[in-house]
């Protein structure tokens, strides 16, 4: 079985559900569904196998796999369990656990055990489980022991990402024009998708009253629609195609951001040419702008896919130069 960010994970609840996803999926794997509070523990090992620092932390908030809010805890069970796959296993240098704590009995159930830096392992260095200088120490010849107590229980640490440009000398910039995106820049895409959703239920009599049950699921991070049409058992690729046309020609019911159509109007009005570039089919990034009455608000717009296909979406600097 080979995965990753969850993709075609899917929960079962019926045997029919079962049936359905295990004839579209190739070498799936069943696992029992565990319902509870999921921990990364963050351990860092020196080269004889011992254990320097065991940091749990509690995932909070997870984006694509990645955690991007966790806090650091101390649990004297969990501490203990990983003690013991350390001197079962003998690991050298950094080892990244998963488990679940199951809700109803408080069972630890371990889903995973990573060979290397996990990506939430900065947040463990910053709360005091600092294995990036213990690592060095451990090359410098420093011998370092078990360290129990550095860290800063209950601190609550989140990830970003910041992407920042430095020109290699102070140049003046002159800006005639200004480039927006579209999704998510301009208006929230989560609006179109509920949209979508409603159309759907309200014209597919099979899906009639089902937009919160599309949305569910969507939020849940699988395919809505499959999902949907295999739980009322009526699921077939004609019906699915129907479903998915009502979604693309849509006339959505989507609003700009707070204090975009304000700012459009004022650098309008201060001189500097508006354009918007989107990728995505043409039919329905049409139906956006139109709803989003973009048109009168800029001076260039440009949907990706119109130059020739795909391969014109971003990043290709060819819509830019049109």
């Amino acid at each position: 079985m080979n995965g990753s960010s969850s993709v075609n994970a899917f929960k079962i609840e019926t045997v029919g559900e079962l049936e359905f996803y295990a004839s579209r999926i190739f070498d799936y794997i069943i696992q029992p569904f565990i319902e509870g509070t999921e921990y990364t523990v963050d351990i860092f090992c020196d080269f004889e196998g011992r254990p320097i620092y065991i940091t749990p932390r509690e995932r909070i908030e997870v984006r694509s796999g990645e955690v991007i809010k966790s806090r650091i805890i101390k649990d004297t069970v969990i501490n203990t369990e990983c003690r013991l796959l350390v001197d079962k296993f003998h690991p050298i240098g950094p080892l990244t656990v998963q488990l679940i704590r199951a809700a109803r009995t408080g069972t630890d159930y371990f889903i995973e055990i990573n060979p290397r830096f996990g990506g939430g392992a900065p947040l463990s260095m910053k709360g005091g489980a600092d294995s990036a200088e213990a690592l060095l120490r451990i090359l410098s010849g420093d011998s370092i022991c078990y360290q129990s107590d550095q860290m800063e229980e209950g601190t609550l640490y989140c990830r970003f990402h910041q992407s920042i440009a430095i020109p290699m000398a102070p140049v003046k910039i002159d800006i005639k024009a200004i480039v927006f995106d579209l999704d998510d820049t301009l208006y929230s895409e989560k609006e179109y998708v509920k949209s979508g959703f409603k159309e759907i239920s309200r014209k597919i009599p099979e899906l009639k009253g089902a937009e919160e049950e599309l949305w569910s699921i969507f939020l849940n991070g699988e395919q809505a629609i499959d999902r949907a049409l295999a739980i009322r058992n009526c699921y077939s690729e004609a019906l699915k195609e129907q479903c998915l046309d009502i979604y693309r020609l849509q006339r959505p019911d989507i609003q700009l951001y707070p204090g975009v159509e304000d700012l459009l109007r004022r650098l309008r009005n201060e001189g500097y040419r508006l354009g918007i570039i989107t990728d995505g089919r043409p039919e329905g990034q049409r139906a956006k702008i139109k709803a989003l009455n973009l048109e009168e608000m800029v001076d260039e717009i440009v949907i990706t896919d119109e130059i020739g296909g795909t391969c014109f979406r971003k990043p290709s600097d060819i819509p830019t130069a049109l």
